[in-house]
This record gives structure tokens, sequence and C-alpha cells, in this order.
């Protein structure tokens, strides 16, 4: 048992070793589009945050100058 365990282990990991270079490799690329994707669906939630809230800021400025008019 403990021969066939080797022999698997040296099939497995030494003589594939390119293999399982590659495969790090496409699961780095992977990582790394998912990584962009994910910033860009963030920097776009943040700029639709920042309209509303410069539109919400607006609409303030606008109700203050409307009541500061009122009093006078």
């Amino acid at each position: 048992m403990g021969q066939r365990v080797k022999n698997l282990y040296t099939h497995l990991i030494q003589n594939r070793k390119h293999e399982l270079i590659g495969w790090y490799e496409r699961y780095k690329n992977f990582s790394k589009d998912i990584e962009t994707i994910l910033f860009e669906k963030e920097i776009t939630r943040l700029k639709s945050l920042i309209r509303k809230c410069k539109q919400f800021n607006e609409k303030v400025e606008l109700n203050l100058k409307l009541k500061s008019i009122e009093k006078n």
C-alpha cells in the first residue's frame, strides 16, 4: 500500500507539475477577472450613491433658499 501511494504521488505531483502550475496560473487569472468585475460594480454603485447625494443636497439647498425667501 505504501509503495502504491508513493507511485500515485509521484505520478500526480512530480510528473505533472506543469499541469499544476498551469492550473494555478488559470486560477490566478480567473481570480483577477472576478476582482476586476467586483471592483467595477462597486465603482458604479459608489458613483450612483454620489449622484444621489448631490441631488439630495441640491434639494436641501433649494428648500433652504425658499424658506429664506419666505421669511423675507
